[in-house]
């Protein structure tokens, strides 16, 4: 594992999507209300979650899907007007607030990229490189 590393990046993604191993969509409530303006309550559905939510004048929602990719839940921003310029740094964000691992994309996807290759940033602040086959959890 090495240590965290600033992100070097020159523009903002146009939305931000981390994964986390939560089973309960009302634990990150607290999360998104600590990082984001106005946090409404989520609305529970049979595919997940949605939170209406409102950052930097923006109106968006983020959503939560259980086990997106084996039993691995997916959180959604669907807004550049994010307090994150990137995936990895929502997931920094993340793990140390949940205190659980967390993974992300290493960079916008381009074509030619290796689709297993992803991030896990720890609550520590550790970051480490991985192959995630979506089969394998």
């Amino acid at each position: 594992m090495s240590q965290a590393n600033t992100t070097e990046a020159t523009e903002r993604y146009p939305d931000i999507e981390i994964y986390l191993k939560f089973s309960d969509a009302t634990l990150l409530t607290p999360f998104l209300k600590a990082h984001l303006e106005e946090v409404s309550e989520p609305q529970i559905h049979r595919k997940g979650a949605r939170w209406p939510v409102s950052h930097q004048g923006q109106n968006f929602r983020v959503q939560w899907v259980p086990n997106a990719v084996g039993s691995w839940s997916s959180l959604w921003f669907n807004s550049d007007q994010t307090p994150w310029a990137t995936d990895q740094d929502a997931a920094q964000a993340a793990a140390k607030m949940l205190n659980q691992a967390v993974r992300c994309s290493p960079g916008p996807w381009q074509p030619g990229d290796d689709p297993d290759a992803w991030l896990e940033v720890t609550p520590q602040g550790e970051i480490q490189q991985i192959q995630w086959p979506e089969h394998n959890t």
